[in-house]
């Protein structure tokens, strides 16, 4: 009994302090040194600076799976999160060719990305768009 209760009281002890080491922290995308404070967790989500071609190819898959009309201005931002593969989050600006004319969106855009999958390595998880001003 008192091996569990030390056990339980040095677990309540460790979250604590991860949990003053973390929180509060807001999401940005302005790289940070690996091993500093914010820097790579395992599972959380990761900064992806400087672009790599890569990600334009991740971008027009995504605006070409959210359908006819779309077009990729600009890339803003790109993190990572290893999952069953790894997903990239990634903020993007569109043109949208609608019936009342030209909307500009950003959109929030989840891709997995799993190359041992034959045929399906590229996946749309989820969009999430708003209408916006033409950052051009």
């Amino acid at each position: 009994m008192f091996t569990k209760s030390v056990f339980i009281l040095a677990v309540v002890c460790f979250a604590t302090t991860m949990a003053e080491r973390y929180v509060g922290r807001k999401s940005s995308f302005v790289s940070r040194p690996v091993g500093a404070p914010g820097g790579i967790i395992p599972g959380g989500i990761g900064e992806c600076l400087p672009f790599d071609p890569f990600h334009r190819v991740l971008a027009d898959f995504a605006v070409q799976q959210m359908g006819n009309g779309y077009s990729l201005i600009n890339i803003r931002g790109v993190r990572t999160q290893v999952v069953s593969g790894i997903m990239y989050h990634m903020e993007l600006f569109v043109f949208r060719v609608t019936s009342f004319g030209n909307i500009c969106e950003q959109c929030d855009v989840k891709v997995v990305h799993r190359p041992w999958i034959a045929g399906q390595e590229l996946t749309l998880h989820s969009q999430q768009c708003k209408e916006t001003c033409c950052p051009f």
